[in-house]
């Protein structure tokens, strides 16, 4: 077949083009593939688009409001509560010893937060995918506000110890894996109590790895000895670390389970109006402070130790909704 001059010309435009952008490309791969400028760069570019944070961001109600007076009574006291995220509410309120002022310090660690979770998510995504491509999905991750502009900022900080974790399991040592272990039990205890679930789930996944799936014939072999200090040491540190807070706690250990319950009851009883009101636009009130005003109906009978068929049910709907 005879291409014509005009469509000839055409071709060699568009071959150049993916030339240009495929020689762009490679130098972007290279750059990149130095760590320093790799994490530099996405250090600088989180703090570019937050930098404003200072002059537009408000203090925010509900959940940081009421963490803030925990942070206060770490700073001042020594005491905070023991039953929500103590160890956010501890670096919180130790940054009040820079600057004694509710505005400074809330947007402080906020920003903290923020850069902190930058390197870890490139890190994260240098795992999996090539360093130009990973240095874009970690920058795709950092301009965009619903990960640096989230509601409340517990919810950021919590997000830490998973990416620490996640990067130590990476590493494939023994001694990665029992540190990856104790992070998310401290984590479940300390921060976000639903971490527990991944702490189970992890804990399988090792004890199948180690006892079925692995090939005898690989030159992986620990000793026992050396399995059970890896593991142990990192999960005594959480218990130990659990137990410093325990003893600066204002409420006392009696409580929290009663106050965990009723936590995580209300956590899921407010996805479960969300669900709702997605479902029913008419009903007005707000799932976040309001979330029991259901009909007898709809309500769900949720709590910790007991979720009733009727529940299941509901819980069921409102998750194939999503």
């Amino acid at each position: 077949m005879k291409i014509e001059p005009n469509r000839k010309s055409r071709w060699k435009t568009r071959n150049e083009f993916m030339s240009g952008v495929l020689r762009h490309l490679e130098r972007l791969a290279a750059t990149f593939a130095n760590k320093w400028t790799a994490y530099g760069t996405i250090v600088l570019l989180q703090w570019l688009r937050i930098s404003g944070i200072w002059n537009y961001r408000d203090l925010a109600p509900g959940d940081t409001a009421n963490y803030f007076q925990d942070a206060y009574a770490w700073y001042a006291y020594g005491r905070l509560t023991i039953t929500y995220s103590p160890l956010y509410t501890a670096f919180y309120g130790s940054l009040l010893g820079i600057y004694n002022d509710a505005y400074f310090v809330t947007v402080l660690h906020r920003v903290l937060i923020v850069l902190s979770l930058a390197p870890l998510i490139l890190a994260a995504m240098r795992r999996v995918l090539p360093p130009g491509l990973a240095w874009l999905a970690a920058a795709w991750w950092v301009v965009l506000p619903i990960n640096f502009d989230s509601a409340y900022e517990v919810h950021l900080f919590a997000t830490i110890p998973l990416l620490v974790a996640v990067l130590l399991l990476a590493q494939g040592s023994v001694y990665a894996r029992g540190a990856a272990v104790g992070t998310l039990l401290a984590s479940s205890l300390l921060v976000r109590n639903e971490h527990i679930l991944a702490v189970v789930v992890l804990i399988l996944i090792l004890a199948v790895r180690r006892l079925i799936i692995r090939d005898a014939a690989s030159t992986e072999h620990v000793p026992w000895k050396q399995l059970v200090v890896a593991y142990a040491t990192p999960i005594i540190l959480a218990v130990l670390m659990t137990g410093y807070f325990h003893a600066h706690a204002r409420d006392s250990a009696a409580r929290f389970y009663p106050v965990a319950s009723l936590r995580h009851s209300m956590n899921v009883c407010q996805a479960y109006a969300f669900g709702y009101k997605q479902r029913h636009p008419e009903w007005q009130p707000s799932p976040w402070t309001e979330s029991m005003r259901y009909s007898s109906s709809e309500r769900p009978r949720i709590s910790n130790r007991h979720l009733s068929s009727s529940s299941l049910r509901g819980i069921a709907r409102s998750t194939m909704y999503i």
